[in-house]
């Protein structure tokens, strides 16, 4: 019997002479059972354990032998199921959260002096100032799971997706740009909006009109904080295949912003 990293499963080895192997009697590793097993082995264990499905060899202390490990049998789903886990409260940051953004034309425009030749004038051009609603980041309160697996085959390994946020900036006429810090956010549309601007040097008036085309911003993987899985790792010892994953908590969302 060897020590796996959940004690309450067991799994052992078997020596066996390689001059004994061949293609007809070669154990299939997740398939071949020490039931069905065509091999002499030295110290053959208890025939409960016939259901033990191999798993790896391993070389022997003796030259021209080596250790056959065989683990307990489970199906894929039985495989998922984690025999330990272990809870931890960690410092971790959590991206902001936004939820609207919004243009509005200030009623007082921005008035700038002018000169042309020897003449002095004055231009007045709209100007923007933005509204935003969001959730302000955190760095505390989250709960890490570590989840420990084993298994007799190796296990697949499925891609899990982290939060990946977006950028917002946004340039508009005659100034008011804006840009918000790395956020998660679901899609959203800014209209776009004119800008003129008025100038009078002397006697003489000029306007000059512009405008921008809607802006859209596609949603984020994740439009708001939620468990998610990171940091997935396997590796075989002691006769079974050993995988880690960690499970991400989020903190309570707080109280949304206006400004």
């Amino acid at each position: 019997m060897v020590t796996t990293p959940d004690p309450n499963e067991l799994a052992f080895w078997v020596l066996v002479n390689t001059h004994d192997i061949t293609i007809d009697n070669m154990p299939v590793s997740g398939v071949t059972t020490m039931g069905n097993l065509k091999l002499p082995t030295a110290g053959r264990p208890f025939s409960s354990y016939d259901d033990y499905v191999y798993t790896m060899p391993a070389p022997a202390e003796t030259v021209g032998f080596l250790r056959l490990f065989f683990a307990k049998d489970k199906t894929a789903a039985e495989s998922e199921v984690p025999f330990r886990e272990t809870p931890e409260m960690v410092p971790k940051s959590w991206y902001p959260i936004l939820l609207e953004l919004k243009p509005h034309l200030d009623p007082l425009p921005r008035a700038t002096a002018v000169v042309r030749g020897d003449q002095e004038g004055i231009a007045q051009s709209d100007r923007y100032y933005w509204t935003r609603k969001y959730i302000p980041d955190v760095a505390e309160g989250t709960k890490r799971i570590l989840r420990e697996y084993l298994s007799p085959r190796k296990f697949e390994i499925k891609q899990y997706e982290a939060p990946q946020p977006g950028e917002v900036y946004i340039e508009l006429p005659g100034g008011g740009d804006i840009s918000f810090p790395k956020c998660l956010h679901k899609a959203f549309t800014v209209q776009g909006v004119r800008a003129g601007v008025v100038s009078v040097i002397g006697e003489t008036g000029s306007s000059l009109q512009s405008a921008t085309d809607d802006l859209h911003f596609p949603a984020t993987n994740f439009t708001t904080w939620q468990p998610y899985i990171g940091n997935v790792n396997q590796q075989f010892t002691n006769g079974v295949w050993y995988m880690t994953d960690e499970l991400w908590i989020p903190p309570p969302l707080p109280r949304i912003i206006k400004r």
